[in-house]
This record gives structure tokens, C-alpha cells and sequence, in this order.
């Protein structure tokens, strides 16, 4: 019995970019941004040219190059200076996910309680532990749709979420 070709979703270059600029820009870096004035758009170009491309093309590099395909940055990283290193550098993305995302996710229901009116769920951290748990939990429903998917979900929120309240 043949297997029959399974026609794989692929990312588009700007769905990557969204998924990893998304990463970068984030709600509670706002401020700062909103503070840098016209001169941010220097910086945001200058970290497109000297941070987003070089990384986006040694990562396309490094996940399709003979044997390389799987184990992502652990791999890379044990190989090139060994295990030690590549434990380091997942254990570094954990808490920067771990730690940043939970902070953005406060961050969120802060302003979804101010932009709404609803003290009580900033006051109270139970209401607001609650909040966090939900969206966390749809977010993570939202991710078992693919790669594919949530690239398309990461350009919808970097052109509304973060290109449009910066212009």
C-alpha cells in the first residue's frame, strides 16, 4: 500500500516574521516605544536589518540543513558549543516565555479592566489570576490549530496590535 503525499500548511516569510516580531514587540514594551518618538522608527529598522533577517535566515539555515530538522534551538546549540550550552539556551527561552508571557498576560487584563471599566478585576487577584488562566488556556487551544494557523493569527495581531497604535 502507497502512502499517499500529505500536503503540508507552510508559513508565509511574513507570517514568520509576525510570529517572531510578535515575540519582540509586545504590549507592555508600549510605553517605552511610545516614548522613543519618530526616532523609533530608526531603531525598528535598524533591528529588522541587523536582528530580525540575519536571525530569520541562520534559523531557515539551520532547520533545513542535513540533519538539523529536529531539535531546534537545543540542538543547534549543543552541537555548535555543546550540551551544556544548548540546555542553557532552551532553559533561557523557557523563562523569557515563561516569565514575559505571564507578565503580558497581567498586563492585558489590566487594560481590558481599565479600557472596560472593571476595577474589580484589577483589585482582585482572584478575578484576575481567573482571567489569566482563561486566556492563557484559549490561547493555548488556539495553538493545537498548527503552525500554519497561528502565523496567520500572530500577522492579524502585529498589523492591529502593534503596527497600528504605533503609527
Amino acid at each position: 500500500m502507497s502512502k499517499l503525499p500529505i500536503k503540508q500548511k507552510k508559513i508565509t516569510i511574513f507570517g514568520f516574521f509576525s510570529l517572531t516580531a510578535s515575540m519582540i514587540l509586545t504590549v507592555y514594551s508600549y510605553p517605552v516605544l511610545a516614548a522613543s518618538g519618530f526616532s523609533l522608527i530608526f531603531f525598528l529598522l535598524a533591528a529588522a536589518l541587523l536582528f530580525f533577517i540575519p536571525t530569520a535566515l541562520v534559523s531557515a539555515e539551520l532547520a533545513t540543513g542535513e540533519g538539523w530538522e529536529v531539535g531546534g534551538v537545543y540542538k543547534w546549540c549543543s552541537v555548535a558549543l555543546g550540551k551544556r550550552w544548548g540546555f542553557f539556551a532552551i532553559f533561557l527561552q523557557w523563562a523569557q516565555i515563561t516569565v514575559g508571557f505571564l507578565a503580558m498576560l497581567y498586563f492585558i487584563v489590566g487594560s481590558l479592566s481599565y479600557a472596560f471599566d472593571l476595577p474589580s478585576l484589577n483589585s482582585n487577584p482572584a478575578y484576575k489570576t481567573l482571567m489569566v488562566i482563561i486566556i492563557f488556556w484559549l490561547l493555548t487551544i488556539v495553538n493545537f490549530k498548527g503552525a500554519a494557523f497561528s502565523s496567520k493569527l500572530a500577522s492579524y495581531g502585529v498589523i492591529l496590535g502593534v503596527v497600528v497604535p504605533m503609527v
